[in-house]
Order: structure tokens, then C-alpha cells, then sequence
């Protein structure tokens, strides 16, 4: 199996039309000329070149992923990337959800109360500098993709493919309803509700907070003062601090938790930027 290799200097989100000019390898064994092209941009921790493979057809994930790691020098071992934090965006189409839960954030922004509404504007300005991408929630290391046929699909398209490494310094991020919405170093002995009152939460008397692991999954963590539990939290997790009910604001509980769902599926497509 053939792919052409290019290098480009930095990790970003590339639209679909500039894929589209991207040279083309060789045919991969077994694929027709007339089968989708495939592109994958490579960002090996946070240094740049960013390696761009491509190929004529489509490419099972197993390939894309040892072509990365081979494509080294050295090799990148499997043992060196922190399979936790690695992620891989379809770049296919615009990801409309960005913009449905700014909208979203924009129409309930004078219905929120007084104490929460500076965070509430931070949040949405966090939201609309950062970039997002349709995220594939499927296991990315070789030892366990070619173990299991289903965790090894064939790709079709243009995607991005974040490795990094073990050695890499990590942070943990919080968002929301929090006065100093920031990026702390994991700890490993700090819990949600640790990393949550050091950005100084708004509202003390949450009894939980949403943890983003970095593989994806959400979890909700308690804090409350008499049912606080100290889970583990991962390095390179975001924890997101909820809006809350008040009685000065006309947004209801359901609103508001409709909100905070929408807000916690958008991060869980939130483009690497360390």
C-alpha cells in the first residue's frame, strides 16, 4: 500500500475544497479510479510538519494509522502515543452544530440571570474562537483495531488525525459557569471539583459537574458538600460547569438543561489546539 506523503506546517482544519487539490498517490491495490479519494492530515503531538497522507480510494483505519506512525523518523512507536487524547475528525462538511448552539446561546442570553450573565458571554466567545469538527468516537491503536473487524473501518473522504504523545505536557480545561473560564496542568490528585473552584465556579451548591474525558466520553462527576466523590479526572479532559436554575431568570430548568446538553455534544468535537 502506497500513499504520497506532503508536509504542511501547522495543525488546522482545512475545508473540503482545499482537499480537493490535494495531490493523489497511486492507486491502492484493490481500489477502482472511480472510488472517493482519501486524505488524512497528521498532527503528531504539537509540533509541526503536519504529515498529509493521501491516497486514490478508500483506506481501512489499521493502514492510515501505521502509514502515520511509520511515516516517523524514527518510527513512532504505539507505545510512545497517549491513545486516550488521540482523535480522528471527518472533514467532510462544515459542522453545523457550532453554529446552532451559538444561535441557541445568542436568543436565551438576556433570560439568564444577572450573576451568571458575564459567563454566560465568555462561554460564547470561548465557542465561537475555537474550531470544531465531526469527531469519530472509535478506538484509533493498532492493537486494538486489528483485533476486532469492526473497530477497523474503511475511510472515505478527508479527515484529521490528532497522535499525541505520552511525554506531552497535559491540562485539564474548564467551561461554563465559571468566573475564569482557563487551561490548569493536570493534576493527578484533583478532582472535577477541584479544577472547578480553582476557575472559581459561580454557583457553590452544584451537586455535579460534566467531565469530558479526552476519549469522549461524559461523565458527571458529584460535588456537592455532602456527596462530593473525587473521580478520576484524565489528563487533556474538559470539565464543563452547568448554568443553573435562578429565580430572577426567565429561563426555565428544562431550557437551560437542554442548553448545557447542547453545549457539552458541541465540546466533545472540540479540535486539539495544544
Amino acid at each position: 500500500m502506497r500513499f504520497a506523503l506532503l508536509f504542511v506546517p501547522f495543525w488546522l482544519l482545512v475545508s473540503q475544497s482545499s482537499l480537493a487539490s490535494t495531490p493523489v498517490s497511486h492507486p491502492i491495490s484493490g481500489s477502482r479510479s472511480n472510488d472517493s479519494t482519501f486524505s488524512a492530515q497528521v498532527a503528531i503531538s504539537t509540533a509541526p510538519p503536519m504529515l498529509n497522507l493521501v491516497a486514490e480510494g478508500p483506506v481501512r483505519l489499521e493502514a492510515m494509522m501505521m502509514e502515520a506512525l511509520h511515516a516517523q523518523q524514527p518510527i513512532l512507536s504505539t507505545l510512545r502515543v497517549d491513545w486516550q487524547r488521540a482523535a480522528l475528525f471527518t472533514l467532510n462538511a462544515p459542522f453545523a452544530h457550532q453554529a446552532q448552539v451559538l444561535k441557541q446561546l445568542a436568543l436565551q442570553q438576556e433570560n439568564i440571570s444577572a450573576d451568571q450573565a458575564r459567563a454566560w458571554e465568555q462561554l460564547r466567545n470561548q465557542l465561537r474562537r475555537s474550531e470544531f469538527a465531526q469527531r469519530e468516537f472509535i478506538p484509533l491503536d493498532p492493537d486494538v483495531i486489528r483485533v476486532v473487524d469492526r473497530h477497523n473501518p474503511l475511510l472515505k473522504g478527508h479527515f484529521a488525525l490528532h497522535l499525541p504523545l505520552l511525554s506531552d505536557q497535559t491540562n485539564v480545561s474548564v467551561w461554563g459557569a465559571v468566573n475564569e473560564p482557563t487551561r490548569f496542568e493536570w493534576q493527578a490528585n484533583f478532582s472535577a471539583k477541584d479544577y472547578a473552584q480553582q476557575a472559581q465556579w459561580i454557583n457553590p451548591r452544584l451537586s455535579t459537574v460534566v467531565v469530558i474525558q479526552p476519549n469522549g466520553d461524559v461523565q458527571s462527576h458529584p460535588v456537592g458538600y455532602w456527596h462530593s466523590q473525587s473521580l478520576p479526572v484524565q489528563p487533556g479532559a474538559i470539565i464543563y460547569v452547568p448554568f443553573t436554575r435562578s429565580l430572577l431568570a426567565s429561563l426555565s430548568r428544562s431550557e437551560l438543561d437542554q442548553t448545557n446538553q447542547q453545549v457539552v455534544e458541541l465540546l466533545r468535537h472540540l479540535l486539539p489546539n495544544e
